[in-house]
């Protein structure tokens, strides 16, 4: 693995953020046990494919690669080499990721597995998979949120949460008494709250991070 867990996602008011950051926000919200267990049943299923001589669909491979480059806009092989780099991942991570969903994909689901997790296998899970971004941005709101109001770093995910609902009424507040004039006969009140909230944080995403 050559990922840098150290290294800095993003700063917000100079305070920085990483990827340990990252999964630990994701750890307190319960979201990385679940992580963990796909990652460890992946690679019980890659060590019983190899116990039983089984071969990878090359043709299969391929075509998840592809995938996941045009999924990214990424169409010629130099863009996507590029691209691994510039996430601090390497071609290894990116094969380690595709043979253990190829068997996840292509055999029985193992009871009995207790495969080592490693914090940068995780990381690379989900960027992988494609989650990274939404779950980033879940997190992120809640920090910007946070700038929003206060200066200091918030000493702990319990303080920060239950800042984000505080601040969450407050919007709703706003959105009651002057969005809800914007609204027409055409118009659905759960969309445009929603996009009310998105517009607030892009602002301040814009604000604040860097």
């Amino acid at each position: 693995m050559s990922y840098d867990l150290s290294r800095t996602l993003f700063s917000i008011n100079g305070d920085s953020y990483s990827c340990k950051d990252f999964l630990a926000a994701l750890e307190y919200y319960g979201i990385l046990n679940s992580w963990k267990e796909k990652i460890c049943e992946g690679k019980a299923l890659v060590r019983k494919a190899k116990d039983q001589n089984l071969e990878i669909n090359l043709e299969e491979i391929s075509e998840m690669t592809n995938e996941f480059r045009y999924s990214e806009k990424l169409l010629s092989s130099d863009e996507f080499n590029d691209y691994i780099k510039s996430i601090s991942l390497s071609l290894k991570d990116f094969e380690d990721y595709l043979i253990r969903t190829y068997w996840s994909e292509h055999l029985e689901i193992i009871d009995d597995f207790n495969e080592e997790v490693k914090d940068e296998e995780l990381f690379s899970e989900i960027y992988f998979s494609r989650a990274f971004n939404g779950l980033m941005d879940s997190w992120l709101s809640r920090l910007l949120a946070w700038y929003a109001e206060k200066e200091e770093r918030p000493q702990s995910f319990e303080e920060l949460e239950e800042h984000f609902k505080s601040y969450k009424q407050g919007l709703e507040k706003y959105f009651n008494a002057d969005a809800w004039k914007m609204l027409d006969d055409e118009s659905d009140e759960d969309d445009l709250r929603e996009t009310f909230f998105d517009e607030v944080l892009k602002t301040l995403k814009v604000k604040y991070v860097s």
